[in-house]
C-alpha cells in the first residue's frame, strides 16, 4: 500500500504560497486551513482555496509521475512542501 498524504477527514494548512500560473496571484496562502472538497484518492487529494477554485494535488508517490506529465521538478508537485495536516 501506497503512504497517503491526503485522506477522509483532514484539514490542511498551507506552509508557504502557491501560485498555479506564472506571475498570478497565490492559488493558496501561506497560514490558511483549507478542506478537501472531495474524498481523497489513492492518486490526489482534492482542495478548494479562497476563490472558491478547486484543485487536486497529487498524493507524495504519484508526485513524480505528475512531474514528468507537466515537465517540472517533483518537489513542485509534492504536497508535502506546500501543505501539512491539521488535526482537528
Amino acid at each position: 500500500m501506497k503512504k497517503l498524504f491526503f485522506t477522509a477527514g483532514m484539514t490542511y494548512r498551507c506552509i508557504r504560497d502557491v501560485v498555479l500560473t506564472k506571475g498570478g496571484k497565490p492559488s493558496f496562502k501561506a497560514g490558511n486551513v483549507y478542506e478537501q472538497t472531495e474524498p481523497a484518492t489513492k492518486w490526489y487529494g482534492w482542495l478548494t482555496n479562497e476563490h472558491g477554485e478547486r484543485h487536486s494535488w497529487p498524493q507524495p508517490w504519484y508526485a513524480e509521475h505528475e512531474a514528468n506529465v507537466w515537465n517540472t521538478k517533483v518537489e513542485l508537485m509534492d504536497p508535502r512542501n506546500y501543505f501539512e495536516p491539521v488535526i482537528n
